[in-house]
């Protein structure tokens, strides 16, 4: 769904390049957390914060969910789709995303939009 979702803001001539490097970037996040839990887990960290102690575990899965936190963040942030507009009968708003969609994919003003 993410794929699709952000598939749909990009020209078809960058399409192949941009799912290319989503895929390797899902594939990283994949090996991420393994490389950090075999770095960090071992160490006998122990960090004292407001009387609470916090180990290398705790530390670890705190590193671990700050980029699902940024991501919902984010999520909260983009625009809604523009088939999703017009399917719930908002063409006039899905028009506006559709010329904003063509300026930062061509690079030219909206005054050209078809």
């Amino acid at each position: 769904m993410v794929m699709t979702y952000l598939t749909e803001f990009h020209s078809a001539r960058y399409k192949p390049r941009f799912t290319t490097w989503v895929g390797f970037l899902f594939a990283v996040a994949n090996i991420v957390p393994a490389a950090l839990g075999f770095t960090i887990l071992p160490l006998n960290w122990h960090i004292d914060i407001f009387g609470q102690d916090y180990n290398s575990w705790r530390i670890y899965l705190l590193i671990c969910s700050i980029p699902p936190v940024v991501g919902l963040v984010t999520a909260t942030m983009l625009p809604e789709s523009p088939k999703y507009l017009m399917a719930i009968g908002r063409s006039d708003a899905a028009l506006k995303l559709l010329r904003r969609m063509y300026c930062m994919n061509t690079r030219q003003p909206s005054e050209t939009f078809p």
